[in-house]
């Protein structure tokens, strides 16, 4: 998976927020971790941050600039036929196979850890 923020690839989700909204700012996220393969229809949450009155302005920034997020993905059928979805697009584009040169985005950038994680800022 690849994540972008203004056409730059961001490596995790601490990167992307402290770039878009929290300037170095002290506060709690939530990343729900995509382990194995999602089945058809099955959905994930790989950001998250529950609004409250001390982080309110950081919350106003993240919900304004998530539109300047592309998110793509490239994933194999058992047969190898690929395909890239696209956020901006309506329907995956088949390609030979999965991009090696993408930036690739970890949900989880703390080691160690399992399950959906915290990561304070």
């Amino acid at each position: 998976m690849q994540f972008f923020y203004n056409g730059k690839p961001m490596a995790n989700p601490r990167d992307f927020l402290n770039l878009c909204c929290a300037w170095n700012s002290n506060f709690v996220f939530m990343s729900e971790p995509v382990t194995g393969v999602l089945r058809p229809g099955q959905q994930t949450k790989f950001i998250r941050l529950a609004r409250t009155d001390a982080n309110s302005a950081i919350w106003e920034r993240l919900n304004a600039e998530r539109w300047k997020v592309v998110v793509r993905s490239c994933y194999c059928s058992v047969f190898d036929d690929c395909w890239v979805a696209d956020n901006r697009k309506k329907r995956p584009e088949p390609v030979k196979s999965c991009p090696a040169n993408w930036t690739t985005f970890d949900e989880r950038p703390f080691a160690g850890t399992s399950g959906a994680s915290q990561a304070g800022f």
